[in-house]
Formats: structure tokens, sequence, C-alpha cells
């Protein structure tokens, strides 16, 4: 399955917080991966930590997993349009967005300073 309105490395300030952050479309991004790999991803090590924001931009509610060190998918949020949330992860950390029928929208691994606009 090929993602093409998920993440496009678009570079685009956005206000959060006191301070600009780059955002991160997801589509197109040095991070992304494919979804079929989903299967096979786990996070690796906890070294290089980051706050990570994401906002839904879609007209659906999408959930958030984190990929644990097991290759497991965590739920950390579900998000309503125009939701947003923030973590603490880490560089190695593969996350997996997916809509409410569990079909997968995109997965990628983390990148730091940055916002993920779902769209």
């Amino acid at each position: 399955m090929k993602i093409t309105s998920l993440v496009a490395m678009t570079l685009i300030l956005g206000n959060v917080g006191c301070a600009s952050t780059p955002k991160l479309d997801i589509g197109q991004s040095l991070a992304q991966r494919q979804c079929e790999e989903v299967g096979a991803a786990s996070s690796l090590h906890a070294d290089q930590s980051y706050q990570i924001q994401f906002f839904n931009s879609r007209k659906e509610t999408v959930d958030l997993y984190w990929i644990n060190y097991k290759g497991e998918e965590e739920l950390k949020q579900t998000l309503m349009p125009s939701g947003q949330y923030a973590a603490t992860t880490y560089i190695t950390h593969p996350w997996v967005v997916r809509d409410q029928a569990g079909r997968c929208l995109a997965f990628f691994n983390s990148d730091p300073a940055i916002m993920v606009d779902i769209r």
C-alpha cells in the first residue's frame, strides 16, 4: 500500500507552545516506511528523547500506535478531527497511524522536532 496523503517533508512552521516547530505532513518523509513493514518493526533503544506532536487534519478519527520493543502496537491516542496529541518518544521508535477500521494510513520512524500533520 503506497502512502500518498500522509507525510511530505515540508517544513512548515507551526506555532506549538512558545516555539515554532517544523511540520511533517505524513506522505513522503525520509522517515516514512511502507505499511507492509509494520509486522517486522520494533523500537530499538531509548537514547535520544524528544517531544513529538500530532495533529489530525483528516475529517475522520484516527488512532496513533507506538510500536514497542517487542514489536507490538500500543494504542497511545485516538484523535478526533482537528485533535492534537503530544508525547515523549525516541529517535528509533516507530509509529503507526490507523483509521477506525484498523487500516494503516501511515507508518514512520520518529524524527526529532517535528509536528506530524495527519491529512
